[in-house]
């Protein structure tokens, strides 16, 4: 407890005389030394010009209630004299959350002396701040004792929402409330959709999925129906093709049926074929009648090495039975040569055969190369089909294309394989 007399002079041993603070205080000292006779021992601990610090000194739980007595003695006592008195203690701070906008600091202060038993001077609140959520909170100091009070109770009787802002601000919380529950019933609603249509985009997600390897499946074998059918439709045109060619080649073979040609004639300019071929006849002992004899010309080469060659004459028959019987009248003349035609050149054989196609030329051609590797005795040709003998008493073997060709070169190289493994 401190009040606030003057400061008497310590260096005059004389009695003093007294100032006016001490002239202030006495006369309350007085009063509160009668007032408080008999409460415990009184000794004044510190003296300032500002004041002065009184400790009543009791060793039981009476002394608090002293102390409070002779504070409020000192006030009475000195309420005219302006002399302020306090009475020091230990204090503690608070924080209390969750005030709305219509509690103030005023009520906030009764509260807390209300509930801690206390006077509302030994209470200091803060200015109540507004959080996040729009509830306040302030910060309140007050003795330890109280602190633990209100610590221990549930409440310091705050009505709050008495006056029209706080009916206001329930009304506000109430459709904040309402809200909040819709918009949770709404995300309730919306997860159960969303849960809802991940299970049915899982189930889309594997209909997918099947009907790719599905498509994949069928693409596979629509790639392989189409490759299938390619190569079936490029065989049946190939063996189309390879039908029209050797249809084309037989039918150009027929129109050539009635034909023969002479080869390596000697040739020269402003020549008479037709006195060539009388010239033939008499040779080979056949009387030709020029009346027989539809066409006769020469025909260039089909292969360049063969230029230097005179070129055939193709005579064109008026029947394929005056053809044969040329050709074997040719035959049984053992051959002829260019002197037997009055030609003053050097002798050379002269060659009749039937005319045949590109083709077949060629052909006829390969058949005797490879009658010759393979020692093959005869071959020849008889109505534009090439014929084929080993030996005198071996079988005949037609040659029509090159798969008969293939079939004899295989015969014929066996059978001289295994006449020499016998040999």
């Amino acid at each position: 407890m401190s009040t606030s007399p003057s400061r008497q002079s310590r260096r005059d041993p004389v009695s003093p005389k007294p100032s006016s603070k001490a002239r202030r205080v006495l006369p309350a000292r007085e009063q509160v030394e009668d007032a408080t006779t008999g409460s415990g021992k009184q000794r004044p601990t510190y003296v300032s010009e500002n004041g002065e610090q009184w400790q009543i000194v009791r060793k039981n739980r009476k002394a608090k209630n002293k102390a409070d007595a002779l504070a409020e003695k000192f006030s009475t006592s000195l309420e005219h004299r302006l002399v302020k008195v306090s009475r020091p203690t230990k204090c503690a701070s608070l924080r209390v959350m969750g005030l709305d906008d219509s509690v103030t600091t005023e009520e906030l202060v009764a509260a807390v002396a209300r509930g801690g038993n206390c006077s509302p001077a030994q209470v200091k609140v803060s200015p109540i701040t507004s959080g996040f959520s729009g509830l306040g909170t302030a910060y309140i100091t007050c003795p330890v004792v109280v602190a633990k009070t209100l610590a221990n109770c549930s409440g310091m009787g705050l009505s709050a929402g008495q006056g029209p802002a706080a009916k206001v601000g329930r009304q506000i919380t109430g459709e904040i409330r309402k809200e909040l529950n819709e918009i949770s019933a709404e995300n309730s609603s919306l997860r159960s959709h969303i849960s809802d249509l991940n299970s049915k985009q899982e189930c889309m997600e594997k209909d997918i999925l099947s009907l790719k390897e599905s498509l994949e499946f069928l693409h596979n074998d629509h790639t392989e129906l189409k490759k299938c059918s390619n190569e079936s439709a490029s065989n049946n045109l190939s063996g189309q093709v390879q039908f029209l060619q050797d249809k084309i080649d037989s039918m150009e073979q027929q129109s050539r049926q009635c034909n023969i040609e002479l080869c390596n004639v000697p040739e020269k300019r402003g020549e008479n074929l037709l006195s060539i071929i009388e010239s033939v006849g008499t040779a080979i002992k056949f009387n030709i009648d020029p009346k027989s004899i539809f066409s006769i010309h020469r025909v260039p080469h089909a292969r360049n090495e063969d230029n230097i060659r005179p070129k055939n004459i193709i005579v064109k028959l008026s029947s394929r039975v005056t053809r044969d019987n040329i050709l074997s009248a040719f035959r049984m003349s053992k051959g002829l040569n260019t002197e037997q035609l009055g030609f003053t050149c050097s002798s050379r054989s002269i060659y009749m055969n039937e005319h045949l196609t590109l083709k077949n030329k060629c052909l006829f051609r390969e058949s005797k190369a490879a009658a010759r590797k393979n020692g093959c005795k005869y071959i020849w040709i008889r109505n534009a089909t090439i014929l084929a003998r080993r030996s005198d008493t071996s079988p005949i073997f037609a040659i029509k294309n090159q798969n008969d060709l293939s079939k004899f070169t295989k015969s014929i190289s066996q059978c001289s394989s295994n006449t020499t493994t016998t040999g």
